[in-house]
């Protein structure tokens, strides 16, 4: 499926009644609904961040989990919480740690989010940094 005026797309979250996909380069998501099987329906459209979402220069949103009450996190420096509305995502919050450095993907276990620091203008100059795993705890 091709995707128009994709930047760079890069994780995915498959929920119930949609697939969202992160563009890294750009302030939307990709959205492709599924029916009642888990089949595409349609085309892919865009589906645009708003609220306090700003697009950082380079790499911006990247990881994506939709948590249990269908608002989805996506990681974007910090991570923010977007809720769905029709043709758009708001944000709702922001999550932040002193210790994420370049957030790049996160898990979900229990009632934290577990996100994987990048740390990728670190390592460009210091190849033998150390790499961690930050906890967030959801409210």
């Amino acid at each position: 499926m091709v995707v128009p005026g994709a930047g760079f797309l890069n994780d995915v979250a498959i929920a119930r009644k949609a697939v969202y996909v992160t563009d890294s380069f750009g302030d939307a998501l990709t959205v492709v609904a599924l029916d009642g099987a888990g089949r595409p329906v349609g085309e892919a459209s865009p589906l645009t961040l708003v609220g306090d979402y700003k697009q950082p220069g380079g790499f911006g949103a990247n990881g994506i989990r939709e948590l249990p009450g269908g608002d989805l996190v996506l990681v974007s420096g910090g991570v923010l919480v977007l809720r769905l509305h029709r043709d758009q995502a708001r944000t709702i919050g922001v999550l932040s740690d002193e210790e994420l450095d370049r957030p790049t993907t996160g898990a979900l276990i229990g009632s934290a989010l577990y996100v994987v620091n990048g740390r990728f203008d670190t390592l460009a100059s210091q190849p033998d940094a150390q790499v961690h795993v930050t906890k967030l705890r959801l409210r």
